[in-house]
Formats: C-alpha cells, sequence, structure tokens
C-alpha cells in the first residue's frame, strides 16, 4: 500500500527479521522533512521502516508526508491531535515492526551507515541499552557537536546521548514508553529509564547525526525550563540520582556531587522496611514536588499532596515551606522540626490524629532546607468548615427560595447546588457539634493545647463517631510532673475562638465540652477518693478553675455550661473580629 492514515492505534505486529523502524513525530516541518526522509532511505541498512506521525501540524507537512509514503512502500504516516513529541514517539512505536528503534526529527538527518553499525553493536552486545554517534550541527550553526563522554555520573547530572540514539524496542516496553508529561527534555527522562535496566551506552566514531539548530527549537526552550527539568529528573529517577550522586540533582548540577558531600538525609518511620529511602523519595518526589501518581490537597505556604502507597494505601504528605536561614539554622541545633514535632507529637496522640507513617529532613551544613511529614489518609470525610458552609448555604436557600419564577436561573442555580450538598445536609449538625465538643475536652484532659485550633484542622466522620485533629505542628504540651493536664479553663474557652460559626452552634459546642469536663472531673475525683487523695485533688482543680468552677453537692469541681457558653461567645478572634467576619 502507498500509505495509510489512521486516528486510533494499531494492533502490535512483530517483525521476524531484526529490522529497524525510524519514527518520525512530524509538527510544522514542510521545509526539512523530505530531506529527512530521504536521509533515511540512503541508509545503508535494510530491513529498514519510517514510521511517521503527524502531532497536529498546520501546515503541508502531512501532505508532504503522506506524498512520500504513497512513493516508497518503507514508509507509513498516522495523524494525531497534537499531544506533544512524547506522545507522538509513542504512538509510532506502538505501529512500528521493528526490533530495534531510532528515533528521528522531522528536520534533522542521519549518515548513511549509522543504523548499520549500531545495530551491529546491539546485536553483538547484550549489555548495551542505547547506541549513539557523534553529531554535526547545521541550519544555524555549522560545526561538530561536541558533547561529553559517556558516564553513569555525568549522565546523572546533564544529558550527553542525543534522542537519534537505537535502543531496543523490548527495553521501550518494559520502561512504558517517553514520558508524556511536558518534563522538556524528555529524552534524558527516557535514557536514565532504560539504564535503570543496567547495561550501558555506546557512542560510535563517526557522524551518524545532522543536527538542526533554529529559533524556536525545543533545544533551546529546554534551556528555558532548566529548575523544572532538574525537578522532574529528581522526582521520576530518585534511585538512579542518589546512586551516582549520593543525593538529588540540584540546580547548579555540575555541582551537585561536592554539594552533596555536604549534605545529611534522616528519615524515620514507623516501619522503616515498608517504606525505605527510595520509596519516600520515589512517592513524594524530591524538592517538594509530587510524583506522577499523587495530587495536590492543598497549597499555599505548606503543601499537602495524596499519593498512592502499594502497601499502605492512600497516604498524606506534608511539605514545609523552606525556613528562612536563621531558622533552618534553629531547627538544625535548638528546635526539632515542624515534621517532626507533627510525627512525634501524632504518635502520642494516637486515634486522636491519622496514623504517623514517617518524618524527612534534610540539612545541609546541619541547616534545616527540607522537611516533610507523612501519615495515612484521615477516615473522615469532613473539616469543620462543612459546619460553617452547611449553615451558610442552608440560608442562602432559603432567601433564593422566595423568587417569584421558580424555573428561573437563579432558582436552577440554587437547586443544582442544594443537590450537591445532599450529604452535608444530612449530617445531623446537632450531634456533630457535640462530638467536636466532647473530642475538644479529650485533648485538654490530656494536656493538649492547639495553638491552631481552626475549622480546617478538625476533622469528622457523616455521624461524628469519629473527629480527628492535624497540623500537629502548632500544639502546646500542659502537663505536670505527674502528667495531669495543666490547662486552665480560660485557657482552655480561648482554644475555641478560631472556629468562627454561629451563636448557637457555639453554645452546642461549649454544652457538651462542659459536660465532658465535668464527667472527667467526676471520674477522677471518684478514683482519688477511694485512694484517700480527693482532698488534695479538690484542692488542686479548685485553684485551677477559680472563680469560673463551682463545687457539686459532694464538693466536686464543676464546669457551668452556660458561662462556657457566654465567655466562648464574646472571645472571638481578633484577626475574624479585625476582618468584621464573624459568623455570630
Amino acid at each position: 500500500m502507498s500509505f495509510t492514515k489512521v486516528d486510533s492505534p494499531l494492533s502490535i505486529v512483530h517483525c521476524p527479521l531484526s529490522s529497524v523502524s525510524v519514527i518520525i513525530p512530524l509538527y510544522n516541518a514542510a521545509a526539512y522533512v523530505l530531506d529527512t526522509l530521504d536521509s533515511v532511505l540512503a541508509s545503508s541498512y535494510r530491513p529498514v521502516e519510517v514510521v511517521i506521525v503527524d502531532d497536529g501540524s498546520t501546515d503541508n507537512s502531512l501532505a508532504l508526508a503522506q506524498q512520500w509514503c504513497a512513493q516508497h512502500p518503507e514508509g507509513r504516516v498516522y495523524s494525531q491531535a497534537n499531544a506533544g513529541v512524547s506522545a507522538a514517539r509513542n504512538y509510532a512505536i506502538r505501529q512500528a515492526r521493528g526490533t530495534y528503534i531510532l528515533p528521528l526529527d522531522a528536520d534533522d538527518l542521519i549518515g548513511k551507515t549509522y543504523i548499520e553499525h549500531a545495530v551491529q553493536v546491539l546485536e553483538s552486545r547484550s549489555d548495551v541499552r542505547i547506541v549513539g554517534s557523534r553529531a554535526w550541527m547545521i541550519g544555524e550553526v555549522d560545526k561538530e557537536w561536541k558533547l561529553p563522554a559517556f558516564s553513569h555520573e555525568r549522565i546523572a547530572r546533564k544529558n550527553m546521548i542525543p534522542i537519534t540514539s537505537l535502543f531496543r524496542r523490548a527495553d521501550w516496553e518494559r520502561v512504558g514508553g517517553f514520558c508524556e508529561e511536558e518534563i522538556y527534555r524528555e529524552d534524558w527522562d527516557f535514557w536514565l529509564s532504560l539504564l535503570e535496566l543496567g547495561g550501558t551506552f555506546v557512542k560510535l566514531d563517526e557522524i551518524g547525526l545532522y543536527y538542526r539548530i533554529r529559533k524556536g527549537s525545543r533545544r533551546i526552550l529546554a534551556k528555558q525550563q532548566k529548575r523544572a527539568i532538574v525537578d522532574a529528573i529528581n522526582r521520576r529517577h530518585p534511585q538512579y540520582i542518589y546512586h551516582h550522586l549520593h543525593g538529588p540533582l540540584h540546580y547548579h548540577r555540575s555541582w551537585s556531587k561536592i554539594i552533596n558531600l555536604f549534605r545529611s538525609e534522616k528519615i524515620i518511620s514507623t516501619n522503616q522496611q515498608t517504606l525505605s529511602r527510595m520509596g519516600l523519595i520515589s512517592l513524594i518526589g524530591q524538592n517538594g514536588h509530587t510524583s506522577s501518581e499523587g495530587s495536590i490537597i492543598h497549597h499555599h505556604r505548606n503543601t499537602l499532596r495524596l499519593h498512592h502507597h502499594p502497601v499502605l494505601g492512600p497516604i498524606v504528605s506534608k511539605t514545609f515551606a523552606t525556613p528562612p536561614l536563621w531558622r533552618g539554622i534553629l531547627y538544625g541545633l535548638f528546635v526539632k522540626s515542624k515534621a517532626r514535632r507533627s510525627y512525634e507529637y501524632a504518635l502520642r496522640l494516637g486515634s486522636l490524629t491519622p496514623e504517623p507513617i514517617a518524618y524527612r529532613e534534610v540539612r545541609y551544613f546541619g541547616i534545616l532546607r527540607e522537611s516533610v511529614y507523612i501519615c495515612r489518609q484521615s477516615e473522615c470525610q469532613y473539616t469543620f468548615n462543612d459546619l460553617i458552609e452547611q449553615r451558610a448555604k442552608s440560608k442562602e436557600q432559603r432567601l433564593s427560595s422566595t423568587d417569584s419564577d421558580p424555573l428561573s436561573e437563579r432558582s436552577l442555580n440554587s437547586l443544582n447546588s442544594l443537590n450537591s450538598l445532599n450529604s452535608l445536609n444530612s449530617l445531623n449538625r446537632h450531634q456533630i457539634l457535640q462530638a467536636i465538643g466532647r473530642f475538644t475536652a479529650t485533648l485538654h484532659q490530656k494536656g493538649v493545647l492547639h495553638q491552631d485550633y481552626s475549622a480546617g484542622n478538625i476533622l469528622f466522620n457523616a455521624d461524628g463517631s469519629l473527629v480527628q485533629v492535624i497540623d500537629l505542628n502548632r500544639i502546646q504540651w500542659c502537663l505536670d510532673h505527674n502528667g495531669q493536664s495543666t490547662i486552665t479553663l480560660h485557657q482552655a474557652l480561648r482554644n475555641f475562638e478560631r472556629l468562627n460559626i454561629d451563636r448557637a452552634a457555639l453554645t452546642t459546642l461549649a454544652h457538651a465540652y462542659a459536660e465532658a469536663m465535668n464527667e472527667n472531673m467526676t471520674t477522677n475525683v471518684s478514683e482519688n477518693m477511694t485512694t484517700n487523695v480527693s482532698e488534695n485533688m479538690t484542692t488542686n482543680v479548685s485553684e485551677n478553675m477559680t472563680t469560673n468552677v463551682s463545687e457539686g453537692a459532694n464538693n466536686q469541681p464543676t464546669y457551668d455550661p452556660d458561662y462556657c457558653a457566654k465567655y466562648i461567645i464574646a472571645h472571638r478572634w481578633h484577626k475574624h473580629i479585625k476582618q468584621g467576619i464573624t459568623n455570630l
């Protein structure tokens, strides 16, 4: 047949011969593509085929490729909507029949004997993964492209293998093809994937590639994305990079190995075997960047991401912002990092927070520069913000229901919004608020005073049977030498100030909190009375509660629910008051 044009992948056809498939992604290269195709046709090696994938060209590149294939049975051409060079190469290889694959850009040329000599190397040496050649730059430059000699350490820092290099199709299948993310150096990324299989690269001592330099080429564009490229390489190839550079690749790539001499990394995990150092890095990425499996949950000063671990299931990582230099020194010498505090506090809190898994710290010259905390994803589906929004949405729906036209756009939008809130509206708000009040009492009884006890840091499930707290690095532990809580009444009640919800909800929280504290007081007094220490206990508690706690009929200290409610309502967070956004 003269040529074939399809819009979907075909079944893979394997050729029994050691044939070569030259795959050419084509995008707006009408001025060069015929010369490129003729250079392949002039190759001394047979059998060879040419598989062209047009990536949504807007010039007549596709028509020229079709005309060429109509005259040369070695050629086949396909088209796809513009999806990028990696997607085009993968598409072409899926259609290819050859044992070996040679990518070739649509504006470059190859030497006559290049394929022949490259095949000889792959046929004779199983330890070789990739075969390339010397290269000559054409177009705006006319000179040899001097690339450094290959070594594993060098290619961990920079790429010296041109894309027009020969490799086995079977290896392409093993590594999953070219990465189709926009990482700008997909060739470097692909070579690292092949080299991670084991083996090496061989460079032929002949000019096998004529590499065209022109304005707007991807090579020039890649130079402008250096930081993004480094981050992607670290994220996708941590084991290879760490093995050969003894640490990550840095933005000053040539200095990476030297910089890593002064770098220290610590990973502490509840299960070191399940979550090894490399497993952690490949999962959460390097320099705080997520892997392709992760997704951003929240991004502001710190970044939360959701990942899926093959053993642990869904887990959450919190990457803390790089601290200022002076604070990095402080964390290195005198103060525990936020990640470490989060991890250690989570171990102490138990089921009151999502299960901790690990934390990671990276220091240079002893100065903290990176820290990450990892825990299991909570089973709670909601945050306290949902209770606030539930009230606001309900009010909005009541107002919108007064529309004169029941089928107006506004009414329909309100109805759709209401339907999307069905699961939230089904919550027993009063029951949830009571559960959160009791949960807060449990925290205070354990001496836990959360310095950012706000709506986004309180989680709960649909029936309130599970409530948890997060953002643990802001916790203050208030315990005496006997392990008893030293939180005073006013400290406890001020802990509610950031919960910006309506007056009725605050009253429910306060009453449930007071009842839980009273129950605990009763239990503690009863237990202490059996050991003949009730008098000391009553005295100590009464001193802490001062005038805000009364004594019951049995001389047991009690919290006044109404007083607690009035105090909480009267003391709202100063930032909410200043902004005029209290929900009372």
